[in-house]
């Protein structure tokens, strides 16, 4: 190499070569075997993350539809005691000729609900009479205790069906 030229490794279009022919030969063909070898793994790299893929989708299916139907179990259990509570109300309630505030309380209060069913807030008895039994009911609820008691809203109706025992 004279010693004008420089001799580092430059490789671009026209780049004067330092490498004897053989070795350029080998390059050359080296070229499209590492572009094969490359290709080959990006191919094996896409099949490998479409079939882990394809296995996280069918965890995460599994465990979907594990975690739904313990919800709709739970759902169903807490309706089916709600239920209950809801008939147990209504044979107290059908069993006695006249259930006052103190009982209801009384009765309603035995089942515990706030730790045990902690959606359940009240449970009421609603009557239901014509307009005509409205001021004897009215009358009949203030001689109960219930001074301030009146059926909301105040407009005429043929029928009424007010809360009484919450």
């Amino acid at each position: 190499v004279p010693p004008n030229r420089q001799t580092h490794a430059y490789c671009g279009p026209g780049a004067p070569s330092i490498l004897p022919a053989f070795m350029r030969k080998r390059i050359q063909l080296g070229q499209p075997l590492a572009t094969l070898v490359a290709l080959v793994m990006l191919g094996v790299t896409f099949l490998v993350w479409k079939n882990e893929t394809t296995e996280l989708n069918k965890k995460r299916a599994v465990a979907f539809e594990a975690a739904s139907s313990q919800i709709a179990s739970n759902v169903q259990e807490r309706l089916s005691s709600f239920g209950l509570i809801l008939k147990g109300t209504k044979g107290f309630y059908e069993g006695s000729d006249n259930v006052t505030r103190e009982e209801f309380h009384s009765f309603f209060g035995s089942f515990s609900l706030d730790p045990t069913r902690p959606g359940l807030q009240s449970v009421a008895i609603a009557l239901r009479f014509p307009a005509q039994e409205l001021p004897a009911h009215v009358a009949a609820q203030q001689k109960s205790g219930l001074s301030a008691y009146a059926v909301q809203p105040q407009q005429a109706r043929q029928q009424y069906v007010p809360l009484t025992l919450i």
